[in-house]
């Protein structure tokens, strides 16, 4: 369906002098359709939706939206019906910015949030941080190269293997030097001191161990602070719908954490300096932080109790709840969960919470 936007000089209040309720059923036509065929919403096609993908009916209203009071009424609550979250300032800040536009932010109806974490064990401590990483770049890089490089002879040049076997064997030499480099400035006696070269693996070790410091504190401050919580929860409030929540402990498929395809990770990580530090910053999900040596602590399954507490407390209503993440931690809920002091149950806090709820789902 398109519709035209050359108009005769008619006054905002009546476009094309057709009255405003067979508008709202026109503009309805192009809202976010991303619910399965039994009315609920399908959370994993969302999850997998590219961060920069407008689709034509977005496009329209955007267009529409601009033309007068009326289509602007109309066609924003319509603009956002779904959100993705991360546990991040600056994803609450852009929830914060939205939240400010009234007609916006009633259309509201999801919120997709991802857990994916930074931990203290791994932060404070550029050895273990270290460690790590080199597990992630060996599993996540080294079998591309590997694979693809059984056929060439070590030797390979340009033209034998084409500029893609050339490439492949210039990053095996590259990995062994990133983490010959890096055991080097670990084991060292100046393992402390910044290297002076800022082009060095060893500099980006550095410098990338800062960042993911600075990142968790970040997300700890937000969790015990309750802030991303409460923030999230007041912007709930301002709805004119039931919220659906979707809680999942994974990077977003399509986000500023995680932008590598299978290619980069055997022909571009590591030559690509810009892609190896954003690596470097990436959250875990649960599922490998419960297997890390280290044993880190899960600090945001308090979110799990926290925000539909928070919601229900600012006067917002959760009606769906889907949780995608799994942990042997669900156990510590209870310890996790002594915020501003409350002596209350957090178990009863969530019933109550929940007490409007009309859809669960687990691994859905």
């Amino acid at each position: 369906m398109s519709i035209s936007l050359e108009t005769a000089n008619l006054p905002a209040s009546a476009p094309f002098h057709v009255p405003t309720e067979v508008w709202e059923q026109v503009f309805y036509e192009f809202r976010d359709n991303n619910y399965t065929s039994s009315g609920q919403i399908n959370w994993r096609s969302y999850a997998y939706r590219h961060r920069d993908h407008v689709s034509e009916a977005l496009a329209t209203l955007q267009s529409l939206r601009l033309t007068c009071r009326v289509f602007n009424h109309i066609a924003s609550p319509l603009l956002c019906t779904f959100l993705r979250l991360e546990l991040s300032q600056s994803s609450l800040d852009r929830l914060t910015g939205l939240s400010k536009n009234a007609f916006i932010i009633k259309g509201l109806r999801g919120i997709q949030l991802s857990l994916a974490y930074r931990p203290r064990e791994l932060a404070h401590d550029i050895a273990s941080y270290m460690r790590n990483k080199l597990e992630t770049l060996h599993f996540q890089f080294i079998p591309h190269c590997q694979i693809e490089t059984e056929s060439l002879s070590r030797s390979c040049t340009t033209q034998e293997g084409g500029p893609r076997g050339y490439r492949l064997f210039k990053c095996l030499d590259e990995y062994e030097a990133l983490s010959s480099e890096w055991e080097t400035h670990i084991q060292g006696q100046d393992s402390q001191i910044w290297p002076q070269d800022p082009g060095s693996y060893q500099h980006i070790l550095r410098q990338s161990f800062e960042l993911y410091k600075s990142l968790h504190e970040e997300q700890c401050e937000l969790l015990m602070s309750g802030s991303f919580v409460h923030t999230i929860a007041a912007t709930t409030a301002k709805t004119q719908h039931p919220i659906a929540l979707n809680v999942h402990d994974h990077v977003f498929w399509y986000s500023d954490d995680n932008d590598f395809s299978d290619e980069d990770y055997s022909t571009e990580l590591i030559l690509n300096r810009a892609k190896l530090s954003r690596l470097l910053l990436q959250p875990h999900s649960w599922e490998e932080l419960e297997i890390m040596p280290e044993n880190p602590m899960i600090l945001p399954i308090r979110v799990l109790v926290d925000l539909p507490v928070a919601i229900n407390e600012a006067g917002g209503c959760l009606n769906s709840l889907s949780l995608d993440c799994f942990s042997s931690a669900w156990k510590n809920v209870p310890t996790a969960y002594p915020h501003g002091g409350s002596s209350e149950n957090p178990w009863s806090q969530l019933r109550a919470a929940c007490r409007q709820l009309r859809v669960f789902e687990f691994g859905a």
